[in-house]
Parts: C-alpha cells; structure tokens; sequence
C-alpha cells in the first residue's frame, strides 16, 4: 500500500515501546550494613549516571545506633531504587544467628557458634 506508513503490532511493537518509555519499579532492593551505609551509598552514587541519594534517616537518642548515625539511606542509580540500612545486633542474637546459619550448611546445631 503506497502512501501509508505500516506499523508493528504485537511483540516487535511492546518490545520496542518497552525500552522507550519509563518503567514502574515494582520492587526495591535492600541492602544491609553494618557499619558504612551511607560510604557505601555515596560511593555507589559516584560512580553511575543519573543517580543520587533520595532520603537518609538517622538514630535518634534512644538507638539502637549511635546518635546521629545512619539507620537508613535511600539511593537510586541510573533510575533504579535501592536503600541501604545499617542494622545493630546485640552480640547475643550474632551468636545464634551464626548458629542458625551453620545448623543450615550442614553442621552439628549442636556446635558453638
């Protein structure tokens, strides 16, 4: 047919809108410190495009961390979402999480941790 301009339909055209246009992010990715989070941010930020920190939250008097420092910094790079949190773990709770964690590689859950 002169004159007109064919269009895709069907998987070639999704496909090709699909890089185009902007996508929903449906799922945010956490990742766990447990002593540099906001480093770790800024240092991740640094070093990709279109990226920045969006929101930092910090321990107040009652902890569990120190005063001031970072309980949570929300970041993106090149469009994609992360937040990093900094957790504090009583050293009790480290003993039987390391426990918990041998008993499942296959150790006596009997061992000391």
């Amino acid at each position: 047919m002169a004159g007109t301009n064919p269009t895709q339909t069907g998987a070639a055209a999704t496909s090709r809108n699909d890089r185009t246009q902007p996508r929903t992010q449906k799922i945010t990715t956490f990742l766990w410190f447990d002593n540099n989070a906001e480093e770790a941010a800024n240092f991740y930020v640094s070093i990709f495009k279109n990226s920045k920190v969006l929101n930092t939250a910090r321990y107040g008097e009652a902890g569990p961390g120190p005063k001031g420092s970072v309980m949570t910094i929300g970041f993106q790079l090149d469009g994609q979402e992360y937040t990093a949190f900094r957790y504090f773990v009583r050293a009790d709770s480290r003993r039987r999480f390391a426990k918990i964690a041998k008993s499942h590689e296959g150790h006596d859950e009997n061992e000391e941790a």
